[in-house]
């Protein structure tokens, strides 16, 4: 079923779409972005990006560009480097093994990516700062929440429908604006959220979604990116 998803969604992506350029405004450089995974930056800095990511689709384009990049380069050093040794102990317990080249090189072209990466995001969003969208948003869509905490946490969204939609897709992400959960197509304007994707939401403070539209003409509208405050457990 997950595969049939992932077809459908293509074909809705595989053709040229109806295109809308949108300005940027104020947004955080790339490399801004990329501070997001830094451990020592200051928490007041990671809200003020994720707030922005909430208001800006572009730069959320740019984030998920990052985040991938980012767990590409962990799984590599997971893989690579025994846990519990400092990376000094880690390269001189690797550099007279003879597989070290390999090692070496796997590593390297882990950090090409990244400056590839970067290199896009530079050409393209830097130079005239707009982006071309390929989907349009709903602005004025209704979308509501209804969270019961006892005797166990379920969480329903609902919104109000749309005439064009042909179906929808929900996507939920977690306070850092993780994708934790996308559901399948459905026609309902009603869904609830997995027991297990509603536990994991609850240990922090607030969550979002959004949801993709899918209507005739190969378009898809999106809504605003929704936060969700949740109360204390």
């Amino acid at each position: 079923m997950k595969k049939e998803d992932e077809k459908l969604k293509n074909l809705f992506l595989s053709e040229e779409q109806t295109e809308t350029n949108k300005p940027r405004v104020d947004c955080p450089a790339p490399e801004e972005l990329a501070r997001f995974f830094d451990p020592e930056v200051s928490l007041d800095f990671k809200e003020n990006i994720v707030d922005h990511l909430v208001q800006c689709s572009a730069c959320q384009q740019e984030f998920e560009l990052l985040r991938l990049a980012e767990k590409l380069v962990t799984e590599i050093d997971d893989q690579l480097l025994e846990p519990k040794k400092s990376f000094r102990l880690k390269l001189r317990s690797l550099l007279p093994s003879a597989p070290f080249l390999k090692q070496a090189g796997i590593t390297l072209a882990a950090i090409m990516v990244i400056f590839s990466l970067f290199y896009f995001l530079n050409l393209n969003g830097r130079k005239s700062q707009q982006v071309e969208r390929n989907s349009r948003e709903a602005n004025d869509l209704m979308m509501l929440e209804e969270i019961s905490q006892a005797p166990l946490v379920e969480i329903s969204l609902k919104w109000q429908p749309i005439q064009e939609a042909l179906f929808y897709q929900v996507e939920v992400f977690n306070h850092n604006m993780y994708l934790v959960w996308q559901s399948s197509p459905v026609t309902d304007t009603l869904i609830r959220l997995p027991k297990e994707i509603a536990d994991n939401l609850k240990t922090n403070s607030h969550f979002f979604w959004q949801i993709l539209i899918y209507s005739p003409g190969e378009r898809i509208i999106e809504s605003p990116v929704r936060k969700v405050k949740l109360g204390h457990q």
